[in-house]
């Protein structure tokens, strides 16, 4: 693995994911998980890539569309996980920094049977992410047509003032912008919450869960919290629901789109999933609430897949996916 240093965004990328990029252990069918001292066995264990950002940008082009990826990895291996999977799904690698001084972060998942899962998680190079290195790539010509920016909890150098202005820039640029913070491992401290708040100005489309609605409000509705949200300044919060589906929110009203029926397996990057799904979905020119379902039908399809099946789904999966399933009653 030889470090690439170019910063060049080509023409083709359509969609840029920033952010985290680890390998992850992946832990299967775990009966519960172990109490400190205790060990459990389980039948099956996987190696992948990982990491929020790095999981949106291999959904997106699994989907077929053009993506690049911005981050960091070290060069040893667990590098050479992720690598593998981007150079086998097309991520266009050219903002990707490799460093000879650090290590890859590394995720140990545990799955328990009914597919619910917990983390464990050292972040490694995703934590040095430079704020210059990241504008420096969003400035090249021609701009990608949407920037999503995931996984901010883990990069230390981005919390913040540095995310909202990458987010400023790419938006200046013409870029639709996307945020999906994910779960903060230091439980939300005042200063976090008021950070975010202070970037969804510079969000077009902010994907949390109802679980990060809570923390980011208190409020434990996520009707009621998507409002005190749109209210600091974000246009459009799409709030995933898990089974339920979604709640789409705009200040002009809000409203469920119901998720499918299927039986899970794993729910490990289901999330990231869904935001990639709505990502395409909006580029392709779809409306918000198709571009909803879309997004609840892709993130249906990976977690109902099973092991030996790539993580996520192609376009062809996911339209064969809508035309024989129909969504749940709201």
């Amino acid at each position: 693995m030889k470090p690439q240093n170019s910063a060049l965004v080509p023409a083709i990328v359509q969609i840029l994911s920033i952010g985290d990029a680890n390998a992850e252990l992946v832990f299967s069918q775990l009966e519960k998980i172990p109490r400190i001292g205790r060990e459990a066995v389980v039948p099956r264990v996987k190696l992948q890539a990982a990491g929020s950002a790095a999981n949106f940008a291999l959904c997106t082009a699994n989907l077929g569309i053009k993506t690049g990826f911005a981050g960091r990895l070290a060069v040893d291996q667990f590098g050479e996980v992720v690598l593998k999977a981007f150079r086998e799904a097309e991520v266009d690698t050219h903002c990707l920094r490799l460093v000879e001084d650090s290590s890859t972060g590394i995720t140990v998942a545990m799955v328990r049977e009914d597919g619910k899962r917990a983390f464990v998680t050292y972040p490694g190079t995703s934590a040095q992410l430079s704020q210059n290195e990241l504008k420096a790539c969003i400035s090249k010509d021609p701009p990608p047509r949407w920037v999503h920016l995931a996984g901010s909890h883990l990069m230390d150098s981005l919390r913040g003032e540095p995310t909202a202005s990458i987010l400023e820039l790419a938006r200046s640029r013409g870029a639709t912008t996307s945020l999906d913070t994910g779960w903060d491992p230091s439980d939300w401290s005042e200063e976090t919450i008021e950070a975010i708040k202070t970037t969804l100005q510079f969000v077009d489309i902010f994907f949390p869960n109802a679980n990060e609605v809570k923390a980011l409000t208190g409020e434990r509705s996520p009707r009621k919290g998507a409002k005190i949200l749109l209210d600091a300044g974000a246009p459009t919060l799409v709030v995933k629901l898990g089974s339920k589906g979604c709640l789409l929110a705009t200040k002009r009203d809000q409203h469920l789109v119901p998720g499918f029926k299927v039986k899970v397996v794993d729910t490990t990057a289901a999330g990231d999933a869904f935001d990639a799904g709505f990502a395409i979905s909006m580029l392709s020119g779809a409306t918000m609430g198709r571009a909803a379902v879309f997004a609840n039908a892709v993130a249906a399809l990976r977690i109902s897949r099973r092991p030996h099946k790539p993580l996520f789904p192609t376009l062809q999966e996911a339209n064969a996916f809508l035309m024989r399933k129909r969504p749940l009653e709201a």
